[in-house]
């Protein structure tokens, strides 16, 4: 009867975050279908609010960083075929919910930190272009860390 209970219990956490990866394909996807210049003139207004910096250089780190997480395509490993080739990156459920905080003008700490996360991370891959993804990401998390506000924001 217990061991019924668990799996009944690990099925439903697992359609739960079939649902919430689901959500933020979509999401990603319809990002990616829309006016790149609106979105990132939207994001902008939010980053620039909530960091005072300048309006120029604002833009261009909102550019890159979207353009990185949402719209570029790099040599990854595809789970679909074992292989390793050019596509986007996982939709991430707390990013969308991160660039939907920052389109909308209500940004928590790590909306404005994943900023500065993808947007150096997109600069450390442009420089080196053969920089991996995981090097590039493990680099960038010793001084933009969007994970552990997150984390700390999600046992809040």
């Amino acid at each position: 009867m217990e061991d019924e209970r668990k799996c009944s219990i690990c099925g439903k956490l697992h359609d739960t975050k079939f649902k919430i990866n689901e959500a933020a394909e979509k999401y990603y996807q319809g990002l990616r279908n829309s006016n790149t210049n609106l979105i990132v003139e939207s994001i902008s207004k939010s980053f620039i609010k909530y960091t005072n910096k300048s309006e120029k250089g604002s833009i261009q780190k909102v550019s890159n960083a979207f353009r990185h997480a949402i719209l570029n395509k790099y040599p990854l490993f595809d789970l679909e075929t074992g292989t390793v080739k050019e596509i986007y990156f996982v939709a991430d459920y707390g990013m969308m919910q991160s660039f939907q905080r920052l389109r909308f003008g209500k940004p928590l700490e790590h909306d404005i930190i994943v900023i500065e996360h993808e947007n150096i991370e997109y600069l450390l891959m442009k420089e080196d272009p053969n920089l991996s993804y995981e090097d590039a990401h493990t680099i960038t998390e010793k001084v933009f860390n969007y994970n552990k506000p997150l984390n700390e924001w999600k046992r809040q």
